[in-house]
Formats: C-alpha cells, structure tokens, sequence
C-alpha cells in the first residue's frame, strides 16, 4: 500500500470530531509516531474512556513508523530552528518523518501553515 499522508495529532482530532474539513482525508493510507499515538489516545482517554482509548491504540498501531536517530536529531534541530514557534516534539518529529518519506504532513497547526510539505487546513 503506498503512504499518502503523515497526520499529525492535530489531524487525527479533527477526524475523530468528524470535521467536515478533514472528512475528505478519512479513508486515505497514512503514517504516524508512536507519539502520536499517545497524544490522540490520551485524548480518547479524556473524553471517551478507557475502552475507547485501547481500541483507539490498537487500530493506530499498525500506521506507526519508527523514529531513527537521525529523524530525531533533524527534529530537534528544526524546533532549534522555529524555537519563537514554540512547535512541540512530537509535530516536529512527524514533520521530519513526513519529508522523509516525501508524504504531506496534514495539520491544522498554525505553526506549520507556511512550512513546505505541509497540506495545511485549519479548523
């Protein structure tokens, strides 16, 4: 199957709010982190349960990429880089996974509106 998007957190809760907006995105292939994975779950976890959250863990694993050192350190630079972003680790990572991979990062984080390889819609 080829990889049509990396979704970041913020992505991912919009369609599980079922935001028209994003609707057009919930049947493609995409990639995420592990965390990712953790923040969409906690989410789940605050506002549907525990049941919902393990379900949620489940089905989200098997779009999980994993992180190498370089993915990483290229991540910390690029926070370094947009530190008055105050961008977060785990969008900066699924960034660089997301050029990595030569994939868009959908996102409806305002910090990354301008950046390339980003397929930006804001809630």
């Amino acid at each position: 199957m080829v990889v049509e998007f990396f979704f970041d957190s913020y992505a991912l809760f919009e369609l599980l709010e079922k935001n028209p907006k994003y609707l057009p995105y919930e049947n493609r292939s995409f990639i995420l982190t592990i965390f990712n994975v953790a923040e969409v779950v906690y989410f789940v976890l605050k506002d549907w349960g525990i049941d919902a959250a393990r379900e949620m863990y489940q089905d989200l694993l098997e779009h999980v990429v994993e992180v190498d050192e370089e993915t990483l350190l290229s991540a910390v630079r690029l926070r370094h880089e947009y530190n008055k972003r105050k961008l977060s680790y785990t969008d900066c990572i699924g960034y660089v996974c997301a050029l990595r991979k030569k994939i868009p990062f959908l996102t409806g984080d305002r910090q990354f509106h301008d950046l390339p390889n980003v397929e930006f819609l804001p809630a």
